[in-house]
C-alpha cells in the first residue's frame, strides 16, 4: 500500500500499485479493487484522503503505450 486513510479504527483504506483498493473493516483486510494480471497498463493509486466514512476520494495514474493519465476513484455509496 502506498497510501492509507481511516475515517475510524474499523474503517481504514489503503491503496497501491495494480490498482489496488482494500479495506480494513476492524478485524481484517478486503481487497475491493485490482488490476487483472496482464493487463495492457498499470494503474497505481498515491494518495487517499476523505471527509468521511462515506466520501473518500483516491488519486493515480494509468501508463499504458501512448502516455499516462490521471485517475480517479470515488466512493459514495
Amino acid at each position: 500500500m502506498r497510501s492509507v486513510w481511516g475515517a475510524s479504527p474499523d474503517d481504514v483504506w489503503g491503496v497501491g500499485t495494480a490498482g489496488s483498493i482494500s479495506k480494513f473493516r476492524g478485524d481484517m483486510w478486503e481487497e475491493l479493487a485490482h488490476q487483472r494480471i496482464g493487463a495492457p497498463e498499470q494503474r497505481q493509486f498515491f494518495a487517499i484522503h476523505g471527509s468521511s466514512a462515506t466520501d473518500i476520494w483516491a488519486v493515480g495514474h494509468i501508463l499504458d503505450g501512448s502516455g499516462t493519465q490521471g485517475m480517479i476513484y470515488h466512493y459514495d455509496p
